[in-house]
């Protein structure tokens, strides 16, 4: 009856080894290393892809409680004013993909076209270098997630995200 008794428990116990071995409990990927401080210097535009988990709903884009995104598009912007910024590079109008203006993008005359730093080309948006919204039908800038320095390390936070400035 002993070796029974024992038989069980150390199947037990190994079963729960094999599960937190296969599921492992750290949840979903929010905050992502993606880089040195000195990777993104001042005035620089780097474009990347992110493999994160958007932990709650955000109305209008996620209903669901997480999704897990495998291409998570981002611009990296370190502004001489406001610092770095993580902007998700979809548009808040249709969830269009969003991409680096070309250099000889024009406005319709309304703005410099040396301040347009990203476009969709699916509705016409464009935006400036912080996000903020210039022209198209977009309701509001890029939206973005916080950035995370440590130790010269920057991470963006995908838990922490901010909508867009309004127009």
């Amino acid at each position: 009856m002993k070796r029974a008794i024992a038989a069980v428990a150390g199947a037990g116990i190994l079963g729960i080894v094999v599960a937190l071995t296969i599921w492992p409990s750290s949840g979903p990927k929010t905050l992502v290393e993606i880089g040195g401080i000195d990777d993104f210097p001042v005035g620089s535009i780097t474009a990347l892809e992110v493999r994160a988990s958007i932990p709650e709903p955000i109305p209008g884009i996620f209903d669901d409680d997480t999704i897990e995104v495998d291409d998570n598009p981002i611009f990296v912007v370190n502004d001489s004013v406001e610092g770095l910024l993580a902007l998700w590079a979809r548009d808040p109008h249709k969830g269009c993909r969003v991409m680096v203006a070309p250099d000889d993008v024009t406005t319709g005359g309304c703005t410099p076209a040396r301040d347009i730093a990203f476009l969709t080309p699916c509705h016409g948006e464009k935006y400036d270098a912080t996000g903020r919204w210039i022209t198209g039908p977009s309701p509001r800038g890029l939206d973005r997630f916080g950035i995370a320095i440590t130790d010269g390390r920057v991470a963006v936070n995908f838990a922490d995200f901010r909508f867009g400035p309004q127009r």
